[in-house]
């Protein structure tokens, strides 16, 4: 849990290189992943990137944030049923990947 300066805690995962599972005490690059949407989502992720020397934070976040300068929106659609996978209400069949689960 990570405090704010609100007071509000935030739930934090931290994924960092390590040896002999005993994190490294170097400085890395970080991948800082902020979210609404539930961390363990990304979880699987984190071993491809601190494979390759990264630290990654995943955090999950609460709305109207007093202090927010900057973000940078992914997957920002006014709507998602509208403008997502979804034109108009209808799958997109650009969205179909067949290959997919088939390895």
């Amino acid at each position: 849990m990570i405090p704010m300066r609100d007071g509000i805690r935030l739930c934090t995962d931290n994924y960092r290189p390590a040896r002999n599972g005993v994190p490294v005490q170097e400085r890395f690059p970080i991948i800082l992943d902020r979210t609404p949407y539930g961390k363990s989502f990304f979880a699987s992720s984190a071993d491809y990137f601190v494979r390759r020397r990264y630290v990654v934070v995943f955090e999950g976040v609460r709305a109207n944030a007093p202090y927010v300068k900057a973000m940078v929106p992914r997957n920002a659609m006014s709507n998602f049923g509208r403008y997502g996978v979804r034109h108009n209400g209808a799958f997109e069949l650009r969205f179909f990947n067949p290959r997919l689960g088939r390895r």
